[in-house]
């Protein structure tokens, strides 16, 4: 996390004016950052008509950025690799990597500090908050995934390939969405796989990570879904296991396919997939994204020579 600077409070209080605090404490709410609760820590929300409030600083720090003034444009900026956003308390847009960004609710100040409210962090840093009414739980972030890269959706093409250590292998456009492929590439958890960024009107909304380093081993390839899936789960289905079972035929053909080969789920399974009969696969909502994982073979016409893949994708909503 980079070290974040000092703020003169009392100053952005002169160019800015305080706002009257027509706000209260919450009861009984939990915050949770990237997975993690936060105990206090200076991070108290309150709230307005409008909904809730976090004091900027502390949770912006959470998240990674570093804090500082320019006294010139009178703004506070918040800097993290590939992502700079610029505001000022009472005002309604925000510089998002210097483009105007609307906000549904403006930031304020009360007392002496300023906060921000939930949609900011949606609309100006491209970050998941959400309250959650019957819980009382405040989520920011989500933890930490092994499997994704340090992106962000809303991320430009140019700010994608500025955090990628490796030039993209390739670069498509297809219905009107841009495709940047890298391969083969040593990725955060210690495997090795392709990242494909798509991008819709110049940016980001999806993600998606493959991975064939068993493609010929059926064995090797389930095990390793397996484990990547239940990793998953715990992190976006609450530990729950998902049903996976997916034929890419018609449920009168996947019956027959049954009744002739029997039932049991380990051989039955491995030839279905290996035939192209059936993938695996799940899905698991999130409010602002989804998450997928797949398994398949692709070269299913061939099923003496397969070549067996894992594939999980995060799709922006």
């Amino acid at each position: 996390m980079k070290r974040i600077l000092t703020i003169l409070l009392a100053a952005i209080l002169l160019m800015i004016g305080a706002v009257p605090a027509a706000l209260a404490a919450p009861a009984a709410i939990s915050l949770f950052i990237n997975g993690e609760q936060i105990q206090d820590n200076g991070i108290k929300p309150v709230t307005d008509a409008k909904g809730i409030y976090l004091p900027y600083k502390p949770v912006f720090a959470k998240l990674g950025y570093a804090v500082a003034y320019d006294p010139k444009a009178r703004l506070i900026v918040l800097t993290k690799t590939g992502i700079k956003i610029a505001f000022a308390p009472g005002k309604n847009t925000a510089l998002v990597n210097g483009v105007k960004t609307a906000l549904t609710v403006a930031p304020r100040t009360i007392g002496s500090t300023v906060y921000v409210p939930l949609s900011f962090l949606r609309e100006a840093a491209h970050v998941p908050a959400t309250y959650e009414r019957a819980t009382g739980a405040i989520r920011i972030g989500q933890a930490e995934d092994k499997f994704l890269p340090p992106v962000q959706f809303g991320m430009t093409v140019d700010e994608v390939k500025q955090l990628m250590s490796t030039e993209p292998t390739g670069e498509l456009e297809e219905e009107g969405r841009q495709h940047l492929v890298n391969y083969w590439l040593q990725i955060p958890n210690g495997r090795k796989g392709s990242y494909t960024f798509t991008f819709e009107n110049g940016k980001l909304v999806q993600i998606s990570v493959a991975y064939m380093e068993t493609s010929w081993n059926y064995d090797a390839s389930i095990q390793t879904y397996k484990q990547d899936k239940a990793y998953l789960e715990q992190l976006y289905n609450n530990g729950k296991n998902a049903t996976d079972t997916y034929w890419n035929t018609s449920p009168e053909e996947a019956l027959e396919y049954l009744e002739e080969y029997g039932t049991s789920n380990g051989t039955i399974y491995k030839d279905a997939i290996s035939y192209g009969f059936m993938d695996l696969a799940a899905t698991y909502e999130q409010p602002s994204f989804s998450v997928g994982i797949r398994f398949a073979n692709a070269n299913w016409d061939e099923p003496g020579d397969p070549f067996y893949f894992e594939m999980i994708t995060y799709t922006k909503k």
